[in-house]
């Protein structure tokens, strides 16, 4: 009988962070990655720099705009079909696409991993509500293939987030043991220092809800410096950095900020963001951190509601992530 095989779906560099701690805390062999290139070239190139310290069988790096929208995930369906898998992880489940290689392949347990806040909302939204499986036209494409198109598996979760297990599922804490676990701590104090996460302006109704709380912030926080990392799909919100306060300092990455923390020694002790994933997983890192949120009162509508941030709030609330007050 052919050997099972594990399986990573995954198209973010966060994702990848936990593709490791998975492997690490399953103890798995015998892992085939596929890496989705349907995003940014920065997040290419992060998830490029993460990929090389997996150690698996093998990388299937697959882009669609080269292989085909349509007809390159159906060769990718049917070149992963020829394996049978014990566990299959996934970043992604609600895009059609995904869905479709999801539905399509012979596994014993699937996975969700976690994409961030995205995860939250994911999980409240649509999985919690029966509603993964909500009709979507461009799905019947699939059809033609002779695919199916209809996820019927047990969901289950490797996250950081607290969540209830649903239908038989069960759910697996992602402490970041794999991370954490060769951390040496530098000599640096950072009692004084504010690290500022930013996030792409459009997650906003307008640039001025940005503006408004980070001149909050400084206000607040006159006794402390204050080192801005702007999120790797930004660079508009350093033009209003810069204006707000020519003594914040700017620090851009190539990596994950927790990969970079843990690898400079660093132990944040104060972290403010918006709905930054970031929150959650440097809280988990660092306990004694003193880690907070901004409330986004007027999102993008077209992106995010209030009921979805909300969702958001409360787990960040549930991890000990409080509420910045001026």
């Amino acid at each position: 009988m052919k050997e099972k095989k594990n399986l990573f779906i995954i198209n973010s560099p966060l994702q990848v962070l936990n593709t490791l701690e998975a492997i690490y805390k399953f103890e798995l062999k015998n892992i085939i990655i596929v890496a989705i290139y349907n995003r940014s070239i920065k997040n290419i190139e992060q998830i490029e720099t993460q990929l090389s310290k997996i150690n698996c069988e093998e990388i299937i790096r697959f882009n669609p705009l080269k292989e085909g929208k349509i007809k390159g995930y159906v060769r990718l369906i049917k070149r992963l079909q020829k394996d049978i898998y014990a566990k299959v992880f996934t970043g992604e489940i609600e895009d059609y696409r995904f869905k479709a290689i999801l539905a399509n392949l012979k596994k014993d347990e699937l996975f969700v991993l976690d994409e961030g806040s995205a995860t939250v909302s994911l999980y409240e939204s649509t999985i919690k509500q029966n509603k993964i499986n909500k009709f979507n036209l461009k799905s019947f494409k699939f059809l033609l293939y002779g695919l199916k198109i209809n996820i019927k598996d047990i969901i289950n979760f490797f996250s950081y987030y607290d969540f209830e297990p649903l239908k038989n599922g069960i759910v697996v804490n992602n402490s970041l043991e794999y991370l954490k676990k060769d951390f040496k701590r530098n000599e640096i104090n950072y009692d004084n220092t504010i690290f500022f996460l930013g996030q792409p302006l459009f997650i906003f109704s307008n640039e001025k809800q940005f503006e408004d709380s980070l001149n909050k912030v400084v206000k607040s926080n006159k006794d402390k410096k204050i080192i801005y990392i702007p999120h790797r799909e930004d660079k508009e919100s350093l033009k209003i950095v810069k204006k707000i306060d020519k003594n914040i300092e700017i620090l851009e990455l190539d990596k994950p900020i927790e990969r970079y923390f843990l690898e400079n020694g660093i132990e944040p002790k104060n972290i403010i963001s918006f709905s930054s994933t970031a929150l959650t997983t440097t809280k988990i890192l660092f306990k004694n951190c003193n880690v907070e949120y901004i409330k986004n009162r007027k999102p993008n509508l077209k992106l995010n509601d209030m009921k979805n941030l909300d969702f958001i709030y409360k787990y960040f609330e549930k991890s000990n992530i409080k509420e910045f007050k001026e």
